[in-house]
């Protein structure tokens, strides 16, 4: 999940429905799409199916998620 609109390359703006945060409220997901990101070692990947929620503080990365689609 990622706040930054302008990060997204394609941008698909959908209802993605509600993330339930660890505080338990409730954030509004905008959109979906891609977004690249620049890791330590300085490789770019690319994410897919990023959901955008403006409501966000930081980016959120499913470290389960990645694993999973190897």
């Amino acid at each position: 999940m990622c706040p930054h609109r302008d990060w997204f390359t394609p941008y698909e703006s959908v209802d993605c429905g509600v993330v339930l945060m660890g505080n338990n409220s409730q954030c509004k997901a905008m959109g979906k799409g891609a977004i690249r990101i620049k890791m330590h070692n300085g490789m770019i990947t690319t994410l897919t199916n990023v959901r955008h929620v403006p409501d966000l503080k930081r980016n959120l990365i499913s470290l389960g998620t990645l694993e999973s689609l190897g």
